[in-house]
């Protein structure tokens, strides 16, 4: 560790590396079961909405029986990963300076191992794994400025600090035997030494979580007729269920992904108008006529419905692309850089 400022003037300028216990450490531990929490919560969410939409209700409980069985051997498979390859040690630095604290994982096998991850991803036309791999190798480095953070959390027993922007942690901070008094200090300091007029913003934002809830539960609301489409066949849940997850993707990751959401919602129009204008012929008395023709009152209502769910989609994308709606994942990281 080296200290270059006076710790009486200003925040002192801190930097140590350390090995990060995995699957012994409590906070790790905690990460892990709410990480695998929040992946059986969504996966089983998701699949039990296709469920429902398509009149399959009774495959449900089978159906989270099974995500929970998939949910626990990657449980298995994340332990001995960490066992086998990273010997429950993963290698960290971190810095702190008067302006932000930065985490940067240096641990050469969990590099190697995100890029592996996207290169056979690419390969094998997985874009679940390649977009693991890609996700893991954002997160190598992470970075706050003090102006960002709401509140520090201070766990002297097991040497960690953690750095919250009020509703979730972004920064954390393992400290050795050695220099966690100091460590805790120094962030102490540095968020003491805050403008007068940035901690009065702090302690009047709001939590963004209910507002994100909200647009949730809108969102899925808003997809719903998008399933039941007057006289289209099976082939377009598809569609449907890539705008529903897309959509939400935008929400709570980053606004680019709110074109596929576009092209999901014309890929439906196109597939209604051609369906509502298909030439079809009455089985009585051999008369043809266009599907349109002949919709009834509650066709007209779907439609609808989904024409103002539709708009709401893309009032919602266009609001995330233009920077008047904030995405979770992206908003956090314009306001950890000081944005």
């Amino acid at each position: 560790m080296t200290k270059s400022e006076n710790l009486e003037t200003k925040t002192p300028a801190l930097s140590w590396e350390t090995d990060v216990r995995l699957i012994t450490h409590p906070l790790m531990l905690a990460n892990f079961a709410k990480l695998f929490a929040i992946t059986a919560f969504i996966m089983g969410a998701l699949l039990s909405f296709m469920l429902l939409v398509t009149d399959d209700a009774e495959a449900i409980v089978p159906m989270l029986e099974m995500v929970g069985l998939i949910i626990a051997g990657l449980a298995v498979l994340c332990f001995l990963i960490c066992v086998a390859v990273f010997h429950n040690r993963i290698r960290m630095r971190f810095r702190l300076d008067e302006k932000s604290a930065e985490v940067e994982m240096t641990d050469t096998r969990a590099i190697k191992a995100n890029k592996l991850a996207i290169v056979l991803g690419v390969l094998s036309g997985r874009p679940g794994l390649a977009g693991a791999g890609l996700i893991a190798q954002s997160n190598t480095q992470q970075k706050a400025v003090w102006s960002a953070i709401v509140r520090a959390h201070y766990h002297p027993s097991w040497r960690v600090i953690t750095l919250s922007n009020g509703w979730r942690t972004v920064v954390t901070l393992y400290c050795t035997p050695e220099n966690y008094d100091v460590v805790a200090a120094a962030v102490r300091r540095a968020l003491a030494a805050r403008p007068a007029s940035v901690q009065r913003k702090l302690r009047d934002k709001k939590n963004p979580l209910p507002k994100l809830l909200l647009h949730t539960a809108l969102v899925i609301v808003a997809c719903v007729p998008l399933f039941g489409l007057p006289d289209l066949d099976e082939s377009a849940i598809l569609p449907a269920l890539l705008t529903l997850c897309f959509a939400l993707a935008t929400l709570w990751l980053v606004p680019v992904m709110a074109w596929a959401v576009f092209l999901g919602l014309g890929w439906l129009a196109v597939l209604e108008v051609f369906a509502q204008n298909e030439t079809r012929t009455s089985m009585f008395d051999g008369t043809s006529y266009r599907a349109y023709e002949v919709m009834s009152g509650d066709d007209y209502a779907l439609l609808v419905a989904a024409a103002l769910g539709s708009a709401y989609l893309i009032w919602l994308c266009v609001g995330l692309l233009r920077g008047r709606i904030r995405s979770a994942l992206a908003g956090d990281m314009a306001e950890m850089a000081g944005e």
